[in-house]
């Protein structure tokens, strides 16, 4: 089990208060309500990891890391979409078991488990859920196989769909994280009749992603995270 986000000050620790308030058994139910406020208050009342605003705007706005990290003990993940959109940063705001359910100031939220991304809120065509048991078992291993990815999307009607893929996991060499953090390279090429994608991660020793590249059915589409405090 992950342990519970760290947060010390008054404001952030109202915030967990109220993320806690609406937890249940189910990873994915987001307690909207306090993300927005909380995650803001985190902050200073400042936003500047707001995905949806316009990527010239977000990368004058955007913090230093530094910034960021001496203003909360929460968890901090580092995210650059591949669309062109600008950086924004997701603070950890909740743990349900081995799920850990960040947020950023706009009203977005994303699960992850073992820095794998589960599920998304706000970010548009959301992944409702994921099963993806298997393959997390090999990252933990740090061992090549074969998994079954199982996607929940909404499509572009509000309805869910499934996405069944058979991925195939390779293991590669020990490098570096852009922060300088020793992991092992794993791949995981997915396939099925009519979508094929590839996500790479850096492992640590427990399959825990201290950085990654990975594909989501979203409008964000592919985003590279960076753990920043994990």
């Amino acid at each position: 089990m992950l342990d519970r986000p760290r947060t010390r000050s008054a404001a952030a620790w109202a915030f967990a208060a109220l993320a806690l308030a609406g937890c249940s058994n189910d990873p994915n139910r987001i307690n909207y309500r306090s993300v927005v406020s909380g995650v803001a208050a985190q902050f200073g009342g400042t936003l500047p990891f707001d995905g949806k605003t316009a990527g010239a705007r977000q990368a004058q706005s955007l913090a230093a890391p530094s910034v960021i990290l001496a203003q909360t003990e929460a968890p901090v993940i580092l995210v650059q979409p591949q669309n062109g959109a600008g950086p924004f940063y997701i603070v950890g705001i909740r743990d349900n078991g081995p799920w850990r359910t960040y947020a950023t100031g706009a009203r977005q939220t994303l699960v992850l488990r073992q820095g794998v991304v589960t599920a998304t809120r706000g970010l548009g065509g959301d992944l409702m859920a994921s099963d993806i048991d298997p393959m997390l078992e090999l990252l933990r291993a740090n061992r090549a196989g074969k998994a079954r990815r199982v996607m929940q999307v909404l499509d572009g009607e509000d309805v869910t769909r499934q996405i069944a893929l058979d991925c195939t996991l390779s293991v590669g060499t020990q490098v570096r994280t852009t922060t300088g953090i020793a992991g092992r390279a794993m791949t995981e090429d997915c396939a099925s009749d009519d979508l094929s994608f590839r996500n790479s991660y850096v492992v640590d020793r427990a399959g825990n992603a201290l950085q990654s590249d990975q594909w989501l059915p979203t409008s964000q589409g592919r985003l590279t995270l960076t753990v920043l405090r994990p």
